[in-house]
């Protein structure tokens, strides 16, 4: 059951975060890792910041750079506590950011109702004209 709970707990923000501190524990640039995988800085920023998910191959050649299996690259657990507290922080933010589009969202649809069912004339009217 410990692999399938540490396959769970490996997605892309998790991988990008190994890869960036495997990456600067060897002293490389982003463009030096760019350069090795034969990539732009900018793929592999958005890889290392988790909002692209890299293909095998690349996961491999990246592996490679990093002097590195591609197993160590896809362990659910993060390298340092720093990592750790990123990923954490980077969840909760996005899970806010659900629950707040969801409370607009709900929020502009009930005022827009009760605006549409008022009967108070010219509601729409503004100082505008």
């Amino acid at each position: 059951m410990g692999t399938i709970d540490a396959a769970e707990d490996t997605d892309a923000l998790t991988i990008g975060r190994r890869i960036r501190q495997l990456r600067t524990a060897r002293g490389m640039t982003l463009e030096d890792l760019a350069t090795a995988v034969e990539r732009a800085p900018s793929q592999l920023s958005m890889i290392e910041t988790g909002k692209r998910e890299p293909k095998l191959t690349l996961l491999q050649a990246i592996a490679r750079a990093l002097g590195t299996g591609i197993d160590a690259l896809l362990e659910g657990e993060p390298l340092d506590e720093r990592s750790a507290a990123e990923i954490a922080l980077e969840r909760a933010m996005k899970l806010m950011a659900g629950i707040i589009l969801a409370v607009a969202v709900s929020v502009h649809t009930v005022v827009a109702w009760d605006f549409a069912m008022a009967i108070a004339p010219m509601w729409h009217s503004t100082i505008f004209g």
